[in-house]
């Protein structure tokens, strides 16, 4: 908006709404250990498999907690979990912006 000749104001607003949630997927590991315990050769191979949801919590472990973040089936129970819940990114953002613009005729 031009108060005069010279000088104008500009007023803007923006904003977006953007949540990613309840995501779902799988998870595959393939392990092929060998380690020496002891004077003992000990092999360890193996594989895991998991469709379900993405959750983050807090996992207890030597007396800490840890944040986690993991694909499971079920959600996660037991004393060592604390504050569960499903996985969740908010991109959400409101804002407005004043100008005020300054024109010189050179």
């Amino acid at each position: 908006m031009n108060l005069t000749s010279s000088i104008a104001l500009g007023l803007e607003g923006f904003g977006r709404i953007v949540n990613f949630n309840n995501w779902e997927g799988d998870f595959s590991d393939d392990w092929n250990d060998s380690f020496e315990y002891d004077g003992d050769y000990i092999a360890s191979k193996g594989s895991s498999r998991e469709h379900g949801s993405l959750w983050i919590y807090d996992v207890k472990h030597n007396n800490k907690n840890y944040a986690d973040m993991w694909i499971r089936e079920h959600k996660p129970e037991g004393d060592s979990f604390s504050n569960v819940k499903k996985a969740a990114i908010n991109l959400n953002a409101f804002g407005a912006q004043i100008s005020l613009r300054f024109h010189f005729d050179l």
